[in-house]
C-alpha cells in the first residue's frame, strides 16, 4: 500500500485520514509552510507547527 495517493482533493495519506497542502477542503488539512499555494480557506482542521499557527 503506498504511502499516499494523489486525488481530486489533493494528496491523501489513507493510514493518518489526512491531506498534505490539498486543493480543495477536507476535514484534516496537513500544511507543510504558509505559501498561498499550500494553505487553503475551508478545511475543518488545520495541523501545522505551531510556529505557523495563526491563532
Amino acid at each position: 500500500m503506498a504511502l499516499v495517493e494523489f486525488t481530486k482533493r489533493g494528496i491523501y495519506c489513507k493510514q493518518g485520514d489526512f491531506y498534505v497542502d490539498p486543493w480543495w477542503p477536507v476535514d484534516y488539512a496537513i500544511t507543510t509552510h504558509g505559501h498561498s499555494d499550500h494553505v487553503r480557506f475551508g478545511n475543518k482542521y488545520y495541523l501545522c507547527h505551531t510556529l505557523t499557527n495563526p491563532s
